[in-house]
């Protein structure tokens, strides 16, 4: 029996795999498997959507609804896409909160986004490349943040390898317009780096 029970919390178990331990069991090691496995893309995401501060309250919001409704999650049978739902909503929650939804639309941001592009820039002057990869990465990270939210959020997911029909579930829209979304973000990361090759 205890064979059994010592297979049954496996550390090397898939995070969907764990979920289902922790549900029955609370056991913090099948918390730390999900943690380890998407804590940081959740973080990243968030933090290209807003501010360092706004990303670590509400990721660690998402964090302690999954620890104490890991039900909630079981539901859906998604995982990460459930997390990023969750985060993402609680994101736009924050931002109706301290009326900043309206910088919100499709149109041009990077108001919003300046502390975010601060802080990725910062982050990004402590990295280990060579300079040519430090500029590259540099100008990438502005043009990013200067996509609108909502062309920033469906770039991020699928660059997060989230399918379209994903994307459309945690944005709440059509898969049609995240297309759309999708197909303008990278027209606009494409012209906004080649201004800079010039």
């Amino acid at each position: 029996m205890l064979a059994f029970l010592q297979s049954f919390f496996d550390s090397n178990i898939n995070p969907e795999e764990a979920l289902a331990q922790y549900i029955y069991s609370k056991n913090k090691q099948a918390m730390s498997t999900i943690y380890n496995a998407y804590a940081n893309d959740l973080y990243h995401f968030l933090l290209t959507l807003s501010d360092a501060d706004d990303a670590k309250d509400i990721a660690q919001k998402t964090w302690l609804l999954l620890i104490e409704h890991p039900e909630k999650c079981n539901a859906t049978g998604n995982l990460k896409s459930w997390l990023f739902k969750v985060a993402r909503n609680a994101l736009i929650d924050e931002f109706r909160k301290t009326n900043r939804l309206q910088s919100l639309s499709d149109s041009n941001s990077a108001t919003l986004v300046e502390a975010a592009s601060a802080e990725t820039q910062n982050a990004a002057l402590h990295s280990e490349q060579t300079n040519q990869q430090h500029f590259f990465g540099q100008d990438f990270d502005r043009a990013l943040m200067s996509l609108s939210f909502n062309q920033r959020e469906a770039f991020c997911l699928q660059q997060d390898g989230f399918s379209l029909n994903e994307i459309a579930t945690i944005t709440s829209c059509n898969q049609e317009t995240v297309k759309t979304r999708i197909r303008y973000a990278k027209k606009n990361l494409k012209r906004s780096l080649e201004a800079n090759d010039e």
